[in-house]
């Protein structure tokens, strides 16, 4: 009798408990079945692609030495001599481009980019700037021309697009000037009628000790013009900052002292 009435108390209990440790069981398994359907349509990452592209104004003429980014990176590139550029190593999909170049407002925009698709980034002109830059360039042209040696002048152009990392290796390859350690000084001199010299150097109108080891901290991309005076006797270098600076004063360069 005991054991009878044990039994119907743990039917009745299971009675109680039934519906909910059936329901239980069927979330397992529906949470289950959703846990292998999000699996089954998780979509693979793409492969990162190259983004090509050209930088022009507003004209359609292409920019040389633009330097285009992924904007917020801290890397990026500079267009050729014909406004093309390449990012390496980019997932395709939407992705903000910066376009940054002297005389010009900062481009940011977003593109969808795809593989073999080109990018085309077009960028406003700042007048004023373009027609100071214009005007001191052509003030440090003619103090150039009234020197009363051989003058290498070297652009903004030429530099952004020479291929060279630092500026000993555009000096060698563009400029024909070889460069050797300087005897007992430990700066770099240079080869001029057969002997080794440690030529003046300025930067941006400033004269620089030891300016050689100074100026090869520099990439070409960093500078607006550079002049080589007799042969590397001289070297007077400008940066993009300073020609700024230059264009919104319109600069009246110092004479030569020769």
């Amino acid at each position: 009798m005991i054991g009878t009435r044990k039994q119907l108390e743990i039917k009745r209990a299971w009675g109680r408990w039934e519906p909910a440790l059936w329901a239980a069981s069927l979330a397992l398994v529906a949470l289950a079945f959703l846990a292998k359907d999000g699996h089954a349509q998780k979509v693979p990452a793409q492969p990162p692609i190259n983004v090509v592209g050209t930088v022009v104004n507003q004209a359609g003429k292409p920019l040389v030495g633009a330097f285009v980014s992924v904007t917020g990176d801290g890397w990026g590139t500079l267009t050729d001599e014909h406004g093309r550029f390449t990012l390496q190593k980019i997932t395709p999909g939407t992705v903000s481009l910066t376009a940054e170049q002297l005389g010009y407002d900062t481009l940011t925009v977003k593109r969808t980019v795809e593989a073999g698709v080109p990018v085309t980034l077009t960028m406003t002109a700042k007048p004023i700037l373009l027609k100071g830059l214009h005007v001191v360039v052509g003030r440090f042209a003619r103090r150039r021309e009234s020197a009363p040696f051989s003058v290498q002048f070297f652009s903004r152009d030429q530099l952004a697009t020479s291929g060279a990392p630092e500026m000993f290796d555009f000096f060698k390859a563009r400029a024909g000037i070889w460069m050797e350690p300087c005897a007992g000084i430990g700066s770099m001199c240079v080869y001029r009628r057969g002997r080794l010299i440690e030529p003046y150097v300025y930067i941006d109108e400033v004269p620089v000790f030891g300016g050689m080891d100074f100026l090869d901290t520099m990439r070409p991309s960093d500078l607006y013009m550079v002049e080589i005076y007799a042969h590397g006797a001289e070297i007077r270098a400008y940066t993009n900052a300073f020609m700024k600076r230059a264009a919104e004063t319109r600069l009246q360069p110092i004479p030569l002292l020769f």
